[in-house]
């Protein structure tokens, strides 16, 4: 038997449909998804059922669609930390809320949005809802506004681009404040952002700490960005990153 035609045939038409899902930013209804990957209805609606039940897949309870489920987040998270690059990134984010006792999470774009790939807690219990694959749109947060001001997707913030990091304070969460800040590309493109959440009082952006934990982030940001360089330079990167450079002396 030739290499090409070994394998399990179901696992491969689950990873079609799994691809089809990849590939759209919403819901999908079973008709289009089905002939995204070239099937009959009722055939994709029977792997759609193994596929939720091991997670891979779930289907909204209002509307009957289907989208990526918990652990094909999960998934590609743990993927992403595989890569030499990505480590790098989530190594300062530790760094930083370890030296702070503060949350700081890191967030890269994906196929529905800027995703948090990374979360790293600090001592505080805080009321917040933040967690590997959490999805925010641009401009609601200060991680969103980072995404809106450095990457391609939504309107640009000129204020966020001038002073080079986005800040909220109560909003949307009442009580929580939060400091995001770039990592970029040599291109000047967004590759992730470091976000520090923390309960507003110790994070006010006017209060000596919350200054001293805004340039903390910053110097940590710059911090990363040289660690890409050196592993490009090392040969030890993926190459679909592309190029990387120091922003911050």
């Amino acid at each position: 038997m030739s290499e090409k035609r070994r394998g399990i045939q179901s696992v491969e038409i689950g990873g079609r449909i799994l691809s089809a899902l990849m590939r759209h930013a919403g819901p999908m209804m079973l008709k289009d998804l089905a002939a995204e990957a070239d099937l009959a209805p009722a055939q994709a609606h029977a792997y759609l059922a193994s596929l939720k039940r091991a997670g891979f897949v779930e289907q909204s309870p209002e509307t009957g669609r289907y989208l990526m489920g918990p652990f094909a987040v999960r998934l590609a998270m743990a993927r992403l930390r595989t890569v030499p690059a990505y480590r790098e990134v989530i190594a300062a984010a530790t760094r930083l809320g370890t030296e702070l006792g503060l949350m700081v999470t890191v967030t890269v774009a994906g196929p529905q949005g800027a995703t948090v790939i990374h979360r790293f807690d600090g001592g505080e219990t805080l009321n917040v809802n933040i967690r590997m694959g959490t999805v925010y749109a641009p401009g609601d947060t200060a991680t969103g506004r980072v995404f809106a001001a450095f990457s391609d997707v939504g309107s640009k913030d000129e204020s966020v681009q001038r002073c080079g990091y986005a800040a909220v304070s109560d909003e949307p969460v009442p009580g929580v404040s939060a400091i995001a800040a770039p990592v970029r590309a040599a291109s000047g493109a967004l590759f992730a952002a470091l976000t520090l959440v923390a309960s507003s009082t110790r994070l006010a952006r006017e209060e000596d700490a919350g200054k001293a934990a805004r340039e903390r982030l910053l110097d940590i940001c710059a911090e990363a960005e040289a660690a890409l360089v050196a592993a490009e330079l090392a040969g030890v990167r993926d190459d679909s990153l592309g190029p990387l450079r120091r922003r911050r002396s």
